[in-house]
């Protein structure tokens, strides 16, 4: 690299011809009235320390907010990246498909949903990857385009899977594991039906709950037993005699 352009914080430089341009001046005269950002050539012996020596132009550089600085030849820094571990991961992404992805993400999502619980293993939590959600939709996909489970596995080609996954914060090696163990329990029976090697669930009886019966009428209180009638003072009288 012969030329480094540096930024520094920015401040406009006062301009000889003006804060601005004329109003009805021509383009001409628009770039006549602009400064021209400094350029600075260091020695070998100002450039050996490059921090120090930007502390040192900042001042002047800052009234600009951008310079070039064009190093001495003797100065050939070592390329610091390994060539041979540099990925840069890329996505196309096309905008016209966006909300037709979604649609169909919500589609199988729902589909595979059912077909879980109709199994009797309801998808209660998505399966994550050191701490990341596993994308079941983009798996699903990926795996078929490489013929299902069986072929991907035979053609070793789950690293390819798991490059395409998006997830470049776990290693590879470990990913395409996790990825193959997490189709294996909860893509591969879902797979298996829908290219009709497999029987659908059967769906659950829908089980009608019995009528209670009525509850039984409340107790009356029982009537209190009716006393004897009294008999007259004169019969006692009588019977005395």
């Amino acid at each position: 690299v012969d030329q480094y352009s540096v930024c520094m914080p920015t401040k406009r430089a006062s301009s000889s011809a003006g804060a601005g341009a004329p109003a009805s001046g021509s383009l001409d005269a628009l770039r006549q009235s602009l400064v021209e950002a400094p350029t600075f050539t260091p020695t070998a012996a100002e450039f050996e320390n490059p921090l120090r020596y930007l502390l040192s132009i900042r001042e002047e550089a800052e009234k600009f907010g951008i310079c070039a600085i064009q190093p001495p030849p003797s100065w050939k820094p070592p390329f610091m990246l390994d060539l041979n571990k540099l990925r840069f991961p890329t996505r196309v992404q096309k905008i016209n498909e966006l909300l037709v992805r979604k649609v169909q993400r919500l589609k199988f999502m729902k589909a595979l949903t059912g077909f879980c619980d109709g199994r009797g293993t309801p998808l209660k939590k998505i399966p994550d990857v050191s701490g990341r959600a596993v994308d079941l939709h983009l798996l699903y996909t990926l795996v078929r385009k490489r013929g299902g489970f069986e072929q991907t596995c035979a053609a070793r080609r789950w690293s390819e899977v798991a490059e395409q996954m998006n997830m470049h914060h776990a290693a590879r090696s470990h990913l395409a594991q996790a990825l193959k163990k997490h189709y294996h329990a909860l893509l591969l029976p879902f797979e298996r039906c829908e290219a009709g090697l497999d029987p659908p669930p059967a769906p659950k009886p829908s089980v009608v709950p019995a009528a209670k019966p009525p509850p039984p009428p409340a107790a009356q209180p029982a009537a209190p037993p009716a006393a004897a009638p009294a008999e007259p003072a004169g019969g006692e009288a009588a019977e005395a005699e």
